[in-house]
């Protein structure tokens, strides 16, 4: 059954991958936790900056798993630490984070979008797609 399950997300740590697949067990979702790390030593290399951690899911689920992450975001983001490095974005700053969205994380990305909404900045989803091709 989970053989046709393909990646969702990508974690540099195993801590971070463990949350999210608890997360979405929690809310009826089957999960696979995989790991892209070597199976030798290459400590000698030093190359351990590929090292990522993956969870899989049934391609049926996707929509439904990214609305489980995006709404745990939500609740999330009335507990930002005062010192979280995004606060200190300038709005441009912010913007990239939208527009590269796929380099961030939901957090970051909802997070960006929150603090631009507050610092009254217009988000025009249309736009933002539109920009996103171009980048």
């Amino acid at each position: 059954m989970t053989e046709n399950f393909i990646a969702f997300k990508n974690f540099p740590t195993r801590i971070q991958a463990k949350e999210v697949e608890i997360l979405l067990n929690n809310n009826n979702i089957k999960t696979v936790l995989a790991d892209n790390i070597a199976p030798v030593d290459i400590t000698f290399s030093g190359n351990t900056l590929q090292n990522q951690y993956e969870i899989k899911i049934d391609p049926a689920d996707f929509a439904k798993a990214q609305e489980i992450l995006e709404k745990d975001t939500e609740n999330l983001l009335n507990q930002v630490d005062k010192d979280y490095y995004l606060l200190s974005f300038s709005d441009d700053e912010l913007y990239d984070v939208l527009l590269k969205s796929d380099e961030w994380n939901v957090f970051d990305y909802k997070l960006a979008q929150k603090l631009l909404t507050e610092r009254g900045k217009n988000i025009d989803p249309d736009i933002l797609t539109s920009l996103k091709k171009n980048v």
